[in-house]
């Protein structure tokens, strides 16, 4: 667990107790010319990157990133928060050491902006309700909550979307820019001003476009997956995305599968089980797009929507998804 401290308890002496401990200080976000940048250099040069955080009161540090990180090429968050990192001292100059972007939960309003208005909290499966067709703007001043069951950091997922589940709803909430969350992770969206469209085939909120990303309440919550057969899957896709038997984005387990197709996970393949079959997607920028497609009859978890309307599809969202 990380001690939390001030920066004016952190020493820059070989014998100060915090050096090459993990901390935490709160309160912090990214100097405003850094607001715009990537962790790290991900040029041809590859160097090693540092970036200014300040606190509200102006107290300021620097967070150091390897070009050889791989989230190097995430941009740095917009908003405030807590930071958790390893505690390192180069000469005279205090420097932080982050594990991976989870460590930097900037996620609430930056120093001097104003919170969002009070709104009423209806559930996702309501939110869904309220869907008929085209686009539609959500004027009232609404909030729904949820759990993350998407992995942004497998990348099997559009960047700047995330994956939402309550109870038996789901739905996919395009931020735009870079996700921070972690699967588990528990959300509270104002989605006042937010638009539900029909995007690809499926249900989706689009945020308005604030920079600001909302902070985690509760991250480890377990989501249950559903078990169902394929032909259970596609009856239930084939539902209007008001009606709330449609399972589109809510998390599903397949047992007695197999997978047939390409010599990879990447692209389409196909799962099959004793009820019938469901294309498997996986795009190739998911880090396990390369492993090789497993045989036999296997376990598979992931969530379900429909493509274009015309294909149904299964999405796993890392390799451990497959037992």
């Amino acid at each position: 667990m990380p001690t939390t401290v001030t920066i004016t308890q952190l020493g820059t002496g070989m014998q100060d107790p915090y050096l090459g401990r993990l901390i935490k200080m709160e309160g912090y976000e990214f100097a405003p010319r850094d607001t715009s940048k990537t962790y790290s250099d991900i040029s041809a040069y590859r160097s090693t990157t540092n970036d200014t955080i300040q606190s509200c009161s102006g107290a300021k540090t620097i967070i150091r990133t390897s070009a050889y990180a791989n989230f190097a090429a995430v941009n740095v968050p917009n908003g405030n928060g807590d930071l958790t990192a390893i505690y390192t001292v180069y000469r005279t100059t205090k420097q932080f050491i982050i594990r991976d972007t989870s460590d930097v939960a900037f996620y609430g309003p930056r120093c001097g902006s104003t919170p969002p208005p009070s709104s009423t909290r209806i559930s996702i499966a309501a939110l869904r309700a309220l869907y008929s067709s085209g686009n539609q703007k959500l004027t009232n001043p609404t909030s729904i909550e949820g759990v993350v069951i998407s992995d942004a950091v497998s990348k099997n997922i559009s960047t700047g979307a995330v994956v939402l589940q309550q109870g038996n709803a789901g739905i996919v909430v395009y931020f735009g820019g870079t996700i921070p969350y972690n699967i588990g992770d528990s959300l509270v969206l104002d989605i006042t001003n937010d638009s539900l469209i029909y995007y690809r085939g499926y249900l989706e909120l689009k945020k308005a476009s604030t920079g600001i990303l909302p902070p985690t309440f509760g991250p480890g919550r377990t989501v249950v997956p559903q078990v169902k057969t394929i032909a259970q899957i596609n009856t239930a896709l084939s539902l209007p995305l008001y009606d709330p038997g449609n399972i589109e984005n809510t998390l599903v387990k397949v047992v007695g599968a197999t997978a047939s197709g390409n010599a990879t996970f990447s692209g389409n393949n196909t799962l099959t089980d004793n009820t019938g079959t469901i294309t498997m997607y996986t795009s190739a920028t998911a880090l396990f797009s390369g492993n090789a497609l497993p045989t036999g009859s296997l376990s598979w978890t992931g969530y379900t929507q429909n493509y274009n309307q015309s294909t149904k599809e299964f999405l796993l969202r890392n390799a451990s998804d497959v037992q």
